[in-house]
């Protein structure tokens, strides 16, 4: 009883915040086992007692992975472990929607929840759009996490990771995610303002869901409601105003992916079909759209662009994943550090703010870049721009 009231103040004020939500179309409180979920594996998946009248039973979402087997899993270039996730069955035919819910975090450790948008399945590759809220012993931030084959890319979207109040007690949290076709609004707490608002995932259909940290600690969901909307009930400006940086390269063509580095592509003599690759609004390379993660081995894409500066100038790579770079066809020199191994602190920002992780000098003139990037976890993909520089 407690519960139904509680669940019903908390529809009231949905509707009273968002004038134009329409049909319900989802909500579980996971008291009947009535709605219908499709779970990864039943195994970390599960309807539990909270102990709190208010909430009673809650879906338990757990990591597969432990962390001596997600670090060895690092170590021979596969995923850290199993993703597990809950997508809400038939929910590909939905049109624009809000879903929302309360997480709460029940044990110490790092634990997030990753809302899923937008997946999709290409044979045994899925692909989606995700934000999470994470809880970790000392703070609480949210951030945005497009998958790519299941490889995250959070480290391409550092400018919208948002930090939040970390209570000194454990609390329910409430959250949201609006969605209208690229367009994601994520809300968390009870405030009128979005936290992100952002298109980082280019899909505009597929299933919802929610999903756990890869590794880490258990995470409790209740209250699961999605309406139908009509369009974001946020229309003020984004929290971050987002720019390409000026001299960003934006016109590439792509090749691959490869399972090992292709010698033929790296002295011009593939015979491969080259494709337009678009970069996003702020100009990141998402490499990882082409990369196989874990439905395959095959991690290695090649880009190519032209360049012709008036003026000696540099070409700088803000980037997480390890890069190769050659110029007219030659193997470059790459100032920097870091750009050819692997580094999960590393992020790359759209404005260089960290300066470059690599950078290449050129001659005034006409000249051809081509890159080789290893789509390994977190953050497969860069940033590129040219600002002129004085060469002695």
């Amino acid at each position: 009883m407690i519960k139904t009231f509680v669940a019903m103040l908390l529809a009231v004020a949905t509707l009273t915040q968002v004038a134009w939500a329409g049909q319900l179309l989802f909500e579980d409180d996971f008291e009947t086992g009535a709605p219908k979920w499709l779970f990864s594996d039943p195994d970390f998946i599960e309807i539990v007692a909270s102990g709190d009248p208010a909430h009673g039973r809650v879906l338990q979402l757990s990591p597969a992975a432990s962390l001596l087997g997600a670090a060895f899993n690092r170590l021979r270039a596969r995923p850290p472990g199993d993703p597990v996730f809950a997508l809400i069955e038939g929910s590909q035919h939905w049109g624009a929607y809000r879903i929302e819910g309360e997480v709460f975090f029940p044990q110490d450790g790092d634990a997030y929840l990753g809302v899923i948008y937008h997946h999709a399945l290409r044979g045994t590759r899925a692909d989606f759009g995700s934000v999470y809220v994470i809880d970790k012993p000392d703070e609480r931030y949210v951030r945005l996490n497009p998958h790519y084959d299941w490889n995250p890319s959070r480290a391409l979207y550092e400018e919208f990771r948002v930090a939040l109040r970390k209570p000194p007690e454990r609390s329910w949290l409430r959250f949201a995610a609006e969605v209208v076709g690229p367009s994601l609004h994520y809300y968390v707490g009870d405030g009128p303002t979005p936290r992100v608002v952002a298109a980082p995932f280019q899909g505009t259909q597929g299933q919802v869901g929610l999903n756990p940290r890869v590794v880490g600690a258990p995470v409790w969901v209740d209250s699961i409601r999605v309406f139908a909307i009509d369009r974001h009930s946020y229309s003020g400006p984004p929290p971050v105003e987002v720019q390409p940086s000026p001299g960003s390269l934006s016109e590439w063509e792509a090749l691959g992916p490869f399972a090992e580095p292709d010698e033929s592509v790296e002295v011009g003599r593939s015979s491969g079909a080259w494709d337009a690759f678009p970069v996003d609004p702020r100009g990141a390379v998402v490499a990882a759209k082409l990369g196989e993660f874990a439905s395959g081995a095959r991690r290695f894409v090649y880009l190519r662009t032209r360049v012709a500066p008036l003026e000696d100038s540099i070409v700088e790579f803000a980037s997480a994943s390890p890069l190769a770079v050659w110029v007219d066809g030659r193997p470059a020199s790459l100032g920097g550090s870091g750009v050819g191994r692997l580094d999960f602190r590393r992020v790359a920002w759209f404005d260089f703010r960290e300066g470059p992780q690599a950078s290449v000098t050129l001659r005034a003139g006409r000249h051809d870049l081509l890159v080789r990037v290893e789509t390994d976890y977190s953050g497969a993909g860069f940033f590129a721009r040219v600002r002129p520089a004085k060469i002695e």
